[in-house]
């Protein structure tokens, strides 16, 4: 196994064409030193939480079981799984025996005598799903995971500075700060993940292009530039590959319909019998073992033939003539996790109010959102992907398409231990001495 060492920088949700040299010099000049994928994709739905499973195992959402940020698991206590929560995560997997249904990076690491380690500004949720089994390594401001060492070390670091509005910026330079102080010196961390919460949070509340969307920009870019400068003082830059990456995009939101509403219209309008639960963009059986597949069809043609609705999914096995294969967005299923329909609304290439692309008639009631993610929209689905070291060309741009799926797989080729049995592949990279 190698001793190369890999860190991870993920800026959440950030679009590959919000990469502004002028707001991130640091970005720049990466650009010119590794090898940039454009066409680099979220797996779906385009949530973080999925992305984050999805990343840190190298298997697709019909493999790894988490299949949306909010699940219906009514074989649990809590039957709404609420995933940015690491405590209902975890009781979650005691409850049904895993959380991932897939062995990990982390998992990998750890039989080798190595470790994963996370930093991460976003929800203790997300924190998790990087290394569920080994979260003893996990920094994040909103909670330690029961963990003395983590509960000492949050009494150390203190609380981030607090926050003007609803950005995430004092966040990000606190786990940007706790990473370097904390994980990058210990070698024993081989892959370190640092998970900034930005632009994700301004997008949401303030839109693509507003100046606090800029200004998100230019905080990741300043996180990177600190994370930068530790490596070269303390001479660490040969001994990682660095992996700048986003986990989905995005796209500002359009009506806000809400299918809570869409299904009770469709329930009265159609006499439907069986009872359903709409989560996110997704509508599950309320009773697994009853469902009626007649009823369901005459369900997804009536969803199928609304104004908003671009396509349905289903699960193949139901047999619906109205829907495509929901196994052709998320692979094959190996679980009973999955919805029974998802729906991908309209979308376009239209500009909001800062002259950016990319409009999605959302189904989140949520109105306070300007900007969401969770489509089939290329503009939410599109993430960025920048990789940097000794394994990639320089100044290269790779139009092949990859994505999230091919995180993992990647950095198990460059330590050299075995990823064949990931759905990812290997990114494209230059022949390596080590491997």
């Amino acid at each position: 196994m190698s001793d190369k060492r890999i860190l991870i920088i993920g800026a959440d949700g950030m679009r590959p064409d919000s990469f502004d040299p002028d707001l991130m010099p640091n970005y720049a000049s990466l650009m010119q030193e590794g090898s940039f994928y454009p066409n680099f994709r979220a797996a779906y739905p385009s949530h973080t939480r999925v992305n984050a499973a999805t990343l840190s195992t190298g298997q697709r959402p019909g493999k790894h079981g988490l299949v949306s940020n909010v699940m219906y698991t009514p074989e649990a206590s809590e039957p709404l799984l609420d995933t940015s929560k690491a405590q209902q995560l975890l009781a979650y997997g005691q409850e049904t025996g895993d959380l991932l249904l897939v062995e990990g990076l982390g998992d990998k690491l750890a039989a080798k005598g190595k470790r994963l380690a996370v930093a991460s500004a976003g929800s203790s949720g997300s924190a998790l799903l990087w290394n569920p089994n080994h979260r003893e390594r996990t920094i994040n401001p909103n909670w330690h995971f029961d963990e003395s060492e983590l509960v000492a070390l949050h009494e150390k670091l203190g609380e981030p500075s607090k926050e003007m509005g609803r950005s995430k910026l004092e966040a990000c330079h606190w786990v940007t700060d706790a990473m370097i102080d904390c994980l990058l010196d210990d070698e024993q961390n081989q892959v370190i993940t640092l998970w900034l919460s930005e632009p994700d949070s301004s997008q949401h509340f303030y839109g693509l292009g507003s100046p606090e969307a800029k200004a998100a920009l230019r905080c990741v870019d300043d996180c990177v530039g600190k994370v930068l400068h530790a490596l070269e003082d303390r001479g660490l830059e040969e001994d990682f590959e660095l992996f700048l990456i986003s986990d989905h995009g995005h796209a500002t939101v359009q009506a806000g319909i809400s299918l809570s509403d869409v299904l009770k219209h469709a329930q009265s309008e159609l006499e439907l019998k069986n009872a359903y639960v709409p989560v996110l963009d997704f509508i599950y059986a309320k009773n697994k073992s009853d469902i009626n597949t007649k009823e369901l069809a005459r369900l997804a043609d009536w969803l199928y033939v609304q104004d908003w609705c671009e396509a349905v999914y289903a699960p193949m096995r139901l047999g619906l003539s109205s829907a495509m294969a929901l196994e052709d967005l998320i692979g094959p299923i190996h679980h009973d996790r999955v919805p029974l329909l998802a729906l991908n609304p309209k979308n376009s290439a239209e500009q909001n109010e800062f002259g950016v692309a990319g409009i999605t008639e959302s189904l989140s009631p949520y109105s306070m959102l300007k900007s969401s993610h969770g489509s089939l929209s290329p503009f939410e689905m599109n993430a960025f992907c920048l990789a940097v070291g000794e394994s990639f060309a320089t100044g290269k741009v790779d139009e092949r398409a990859c994505g999230t799926l091919d995180i993992a797989p990647t950095i198990a080729e460059i330590l050299g231990f075995d990823g064949s049995a990931m759905d990812g592949q290997p990114l494209h990279r230059k022949e390596l001495s080590h491997v």
